[in-house]
């Protein structure tokens, strides 16, 4: 059986050694040989959150054999359309769309054939939108109050430090739901940090 490799790997010189693992083949008596392996791919992908909660991501998954080139082993792909129908669902995420293409590369071994995989993802954003945007465009309402209220009511004070403190804790939280690895800062976490200096004043 031809080694498989995940190029974009998250784990550095793994390969995915399908031909260790005993998997059946269904021989055909017109000579098809059908071999479907199962295995569980990590990979890495780049994230933009600009946009987070209401992002799209896009993820790739490059399969590729381990040092034949494609006059010995030659990857192809039926359709571009990829069969989800036994995928699980996912709390967080829905899938929007799965591709499948096949590009040559000409590497040191020779001319390699690789399937490229694209998955683009969007997430499920209600759990963000009840606990962190709506909260965010309350406080937002709340801190014009600050400005209206009379001095002599002896509130305005009162209420600008709450606000202070509310938006350290929206802050907190929102960092604590962003991934470190992100290439932008979301919009969602620059909005409250500069209502939160801007209750400095």
């Amino acid at each position: 059986m031809p080694e498989l490799v995940l190029v974009n790997s998250v784990e550095t010189g793994s390969d995915m050694s399908l031909a260790e693992n005993k998997y059946r083949v269904q021989i055909y008596a017109d000579g098809v040989i059908a071999w479907m392996p199962g295995f569980k791919f990590r990979t890495t992908c780049l994230v933009d959150l600009t946009k987070f909660p209401f992002d799209r991501q896009t993820c790739f998954i490059n399969l590729t054999s381990w040092m034949y080139p494609i006059q010995y082993v030659e990857l192809n792909v039926r359709s571009e359309k990829v069969i989800v129908g036994q995928m699980q669902a996912n709390g967080e995420w829905d899938l929007v769309k799965a591709s499948a293409d096949r590009f040559l590369v000409n590497n040191r071994f020779g001319i390699m054939s690789i399937i490229y995989f694209t998955i683009e993802l969007k997430r499920k954003s209600r759990f963000y939108v009840m606990h962190l945007v709506l909260p965010a465009v309350t406080m937002s309402i709340m801190s014009v109050f600050v400005f209206i209220l009379p001095v002599e009511s002896g509130e305005k004070i009162s209420l600008g430090i709450s606000l202070f403190i509310a938006y350290s804790v929206l802050i907190l939280l929102v960092a604590d739901n962003m991934p470190t690895n992100a290439n932008a800062m979301p919009v969602l976490c620059t909005y409250p940090a500069s209502h939160y200096c801007l209750q400095l004043y």
